[in-house]
């Protein structure tokens, strides 16, 4: 990259970027554009070929730097919350699902195909009698799930699948 080439800052798209002077652990200094705005220090090196003679470089401000680690951090935290709130709240759906009497008429459905289709066996491993019916995906639930995009299990398949559940099949 040459010196004057950025505009904007990748991350908040500022156009409040000053050159600076970033070091490095083996005692290096690269050149570097640092958002006055967000506090973001760009990966890329400037050139120092490209860089006007005579020109006073400042090193990067490490608080402001900091400043946006944290805000960086803090927003993975929350992201990371909402997403194990969203697990949370899919698990207990899944579950009332499987409690219904909707889903139990499902699955014996299929394990009724699976029997004329299958003899009984998993579809796996075929080896031994499928007792489990698992999801392929999750992506349509509650009764709207397509009868292909199950599959009759036994039971070590099934834990293979899913070792977090108990031998019943249950979270």
């Amino acid at each position: 990259m040459k010196y004057g080439e950025l505009k904007y800052c990748e991350k908040c798209s500022s156009d409040k970027l000053e050159l600076v002077k970033y070091p490095i652990k083996d005692g290096r200094v690269f050149f570097r554009y640092q958002c006055k705005q967000c506090g973001y220090v760009e990966t890329n090196n400037v050139k120092g070929t490209s860089i006007p003679s005579g020109l006073e470089i400042p090193f990067f401000d490490k608080e402001l730097r900091d400043l946006y680690i944290e805000r960086v951090q803090e927003r993975s935290r929350q992201f990371d919350a909402r997403q194990a709130e969203q697990r949370e709240q899919f698990f207990e759906e899944l579950k009332e699902y499987y409690n219904s009497t909707e889903w139990h008429e499902k699955r014996n459905q299929r394990l009724k195909w699976n029997k004329i289709l299958n003899n009984g066996f998993c579809e796996r491993c075929n080896k031994y009698m499928a007792e489990h019916v698992h999801h392929k995906n999750y992506k349509i639930l509650n009764g709207l799930e397509h009868p292909f995009d199950l599959e009759a299990l036994c039971s070590k398949c099934h834990k293979m699948l899913h070792p977090h559940m108990d031998n019943d099949g249950a979270f």
